[in-house]
């Protein structure tokens, strides 16, 4: 807690008046009081926040590196399962299948804390190119096609729509774009059960790019949407902070990346009816 310490003020006082010179200097003592008793506030908000965040952060870690290891031991399991030598085709292929689907959420999980450290260090660095739209739709159809089998979720239809001349091309990182589509494609794949998931690209007057994901999933709460790029939820009610499950990494590089790649994102949800996202590029 910051002891706030209010500044007394006292006048010169000549004549029965105050002097012109006097005057000033008062209201200026005044400006500069107000001033630093809002600083005082605001330093006061930013301990309260840091202290917050202090005991929230060893119960994410203990959620985050359970997240970890369910799928590395998911790993480490399977794989002792395949060295039964009376295993039948069947088995070994589902539990190949595991083992797949284990370790690409593994190598996720891993790659985004890696990002998140480059960027709390300050080495996540940009390549910027002249990246073909079409092109970086083909790669991502293809990999969702894969993940959709290993997820089993052949009940989904995906639609992959580029810009309406066929062609066209935007300057930016094509890597972190990869990632950002793929990390919202692997959110509406999660959330979804049946239904469509369909990437559509639009030109907006030749000023602007827009990349829309929508989905037929689960749709956002609006807690949870409040708080989808953040590290820790905000919560009004501080007691309700006493515990917190890890929320993984994803939806925040989302966030970070998309900033740094200077476009925006909008989110409209319903719950039961479904999200689209939009990231909007400036031209």
């Amino acid at each position: 807690m910051v002891k706030k310490c209010p500044i007394y003020l006292s006048s010169y006082h000549s004549g029965g008046k105050f002097d012109s010179n006097t005057t000033g200097l008062t209201m200026n003592l005044l400006t500069g009081n107000e001033k630093l008793t809002q600083k005082f506030e605001e330093l006061e908000t930013e301990l309260k926040s840091a202290k917050q965040k202090n005991s929230l952060f060893p119960d994410y870690l203990a959620g985050l590196s359970h997240d970890i290891r369910t799928p590395l031991n998911a790993v480490v399991g399977f794989a002792g399962l395949l060295t039964d030598p009376d295993i039948d085709s069947d088995r070994i292929k589902f539990y190949s299948h595991m083992i797949t689907r284990s370790s690409r959420k593994l190598l996720s999980m891993i790659s985004n804390l890696i990002d998140l450290a480059k960027m709390e260090t300050g080495n996540f660095n940009l390549f910027i190119e002249r990246v073909s739209i079409s092109e970086l739709l083909e790669d991502l159809e293809a990999e969702m096609q894969e993940e959709q089998m290993i997820y089993d979720k052949n009940d989904i239809q995906f639609s992959f729509q580029g810009p309406p001349n066929g062609s066209g091309y935007l300057k930016t990182d094509r890597t972190r774009l990869y990632q950002v589509l793929k990390i919202l494609l692997d959110n509406s794949l999660k959330y979804t059960k049946e239904g469509t998931i369909k990437t559509e690209i639009k030109a907006n007057g030749g000023t602007k790019i827009i990349f829309n994901i929508h989905d037929t999933g689960m749709g956002i709460d609006a807690d949870t949407l409040n708080n989808l790029f953040s590290l820790f939820p905000v919560e009004s009610d501080t007691t309700k902070l006493t515990k917190i499950k890890s929320r993984g990494l994803g939806m925040l590089l989302v966030g970070r990346i998309t900033e740094l790649l200077n476009a925006e994102i909008f989110i409209d949800t319903e719950l039961g009816k479904g999200t689209t996202v939009s990231l909007v590029f400036p031209v």
